[in-house]
């Protein structure tokens, strides 16, 4: 009873007993008895006794501890929805992100009249990590799970296998590569090459060339060769000295790669070669060939024969992933060109800078050098506890997992995570086999505990040092 309504029922007494004395003095009021007089004493007596048990009835019931009921209302505080740790007395906006500061609630370790120290409105409960500063347990009713739409993942002990990607470029074998010198000065006419890479037969021509040293050897062989063919004295025992200078000529021709057959062309016609043509000396790819108007000395690189039956595929490792990779370990190569298409290799070569070598065999001619490829290298790290990539929030300082107590109770929990291993990580500390932790809707735990944890931190309005 309320004391609005006892003042209420007290007035309606009055009246009553009011009402009563009136009747009864209409009554009597011709007589002079006293009668009247006692029974007006008795009924104000009944009504005081009754007003009396009454207002300490009332007492006892609503007051049992002598207490009054409402409790001393606690100053109105304000938070940053994104930055739970900034607290103010006064509303405003949070200087970190400028965001409008909303009421903070009641600390979760208030006795309030409605339920019991760390309940909350809403039907949830807080409790304050004593191991993870800065969070706090939080136990939500199904009801509330399921709308937030958390779900449970185990951690696990299996098989860790990292699988360790990275592009590369095709490169051809450094052995496989016969580079073509020029033999005296010339100056490139003409390309019979058309494009970079193409494949090219043993004996097929390659470009054509002038040279003043080429046409001056011409001359020489011709001269030597009208020398020569003046008769002889009979009586010479020994060479003449025009066969001696026709050979040395021959022998300067046949070093610059003139056939045999262009000499005896040159024999026969009297007339030397405009221009001289170059032809492969093995059969591959060309590559690196000069370019028309080119003037190339004596000893510069006129074009480069390659042998593509073995390539390379080079890559540069992430630094976090060279301690996984060893020499002589299995890989795949994949282009884009050709999907679903995977080339068998072998982990050739690790500098420690992190660039690698991976060579394989070249069973199709459309592998070219300078060719974008993938790299893929697996690692078995053996076995280690794994859990869902979802399920580890990572702070910058530390990861944080929410793990499942039972009763709608999670407890946040700091975790040491190794490898990243496709969707899982590895943790190294903090879980055991078996334990559930929360997989989905966690970032709507972490905000939940950091802000049940945030009017226990000193009341600081400092915002957080990065």
């Amino acid at each position: 009873m309320t004391t609005l309504g006892l003042h209420h029922f007290e007035s309606l007494l009055t009246n009553q007993m009011q009402l009563i004395i009136k009747e009864r003095t209409i009554v009597c009021g011709r007589c002079s008895c006293g009668g009247c007089a006692e029974m007006k004493n008795f009924i104000l007596g009944f009504f005081a006794a009754t007003l009396i048990a009454l207002g300490t009835y009332w007492s006892i019931s609503d007051h049992p501890s002598g207490k009054p009921s409402p409790a001393k209302k606690a100053p109105l505080r304000y938070h940053c929805p994104m930055h739970p740790d900034y607290i103010s007395d006064k509303l405003g906006d949070c200087p970190i992100c400028n965001m409008r500061l909303v009421p903070l609630q009641e600390p979760p370790d208030t006795v309030q009249p409605d339920g019991p120290p760390g309940s909350q409105s809403d039907g949830s409960s807080t409790k304050i990590s004593q191991d993870l500063p800065g969070y706090s347990s939080v136990q939500i009713n199904p009801e509330q799970q399921q709308m937030m739409g958390i779900t449970l993942g185990k951690a696990r002990v299996m098989n860790l296998e990292k699988v360790v990607r990275l592009a590369g470029r095709v490169s051809s074998e450094p052995d496989n590569a016969n580079s073509i010198p020029a033999k005296f000065a010339v100056s490139v006419r003409e390309l019979f090459a058309s494009s970079e890479f193409q494949h090219i037969n043993k004996g097929d021509p390659i470009l054509s060339m002038t040279s003043q040293e080429f046409t001056a050897a011409q001359a020489d062989y011709l001269t030597a060769l009208t020398s020569n063919e003046k008769p002889s004295r009979p009586d010479s025992q020994t060479a003449t000295p025009e066969r001696s200078q026709l050979d040395s000529a021959r022998e300067r021709l046949l070093r610059w790669d003139v056939s045999p057959d262009a000499i005896a062309h040159l024999e026969r016609t009297r007339h030397p070669f405009p221009a001289f043509i170059v032809r492969s000396v093995s059969s591959g790819w060309v590559s690196n060939l000069a370019k028309p108007g080119t003037e190339v000395t004596a000893g510069n690189i006129l074009y480069i024969i390659l042998d593509l039956s073995t390539v390379s595929v080079l890559g540069e490792l992430p630094e976090m992933d060279l301690p996984f990779v060893k020499v002589g370990q299995p890989a795949e190569i994949t282009f884009n060109f050709k999907p679903g298409k995977i080339w068998k290799g072998t982990f050739d070569t690790k500098t420690r800078t992190g660039k690698v070598k991976v060579k394989f065999p070249n069973d199709s001619p459309l592998l070219m050098p300078n060719m974008i490829a993938d790299i893929r290298i697996r690692c078995n790290l053996g076995k280690g506890l794994t859990v869902p990539e979802s399920a580890v929030l990572a702070t910058g300082e530390r990861s944080v997992v929410f793990v499942a107590q039972g009763n709608g109770i999670f407890e946040p929990r700091e975790v040491k995570v190794g490898s990243r291993l496709r969707q899982l990580y590895e943790i190294k500390q903090g879980l055991t086999a078996g334990e559930k932790v929360v997989t989905a809707a966690n970032f709507l735990l972490d905000s939940e505990s950091k802000l049940r944890a945030a009017p226990v931190n000193h009341g600081r309005q400092t915002p957080p040092q990065d």
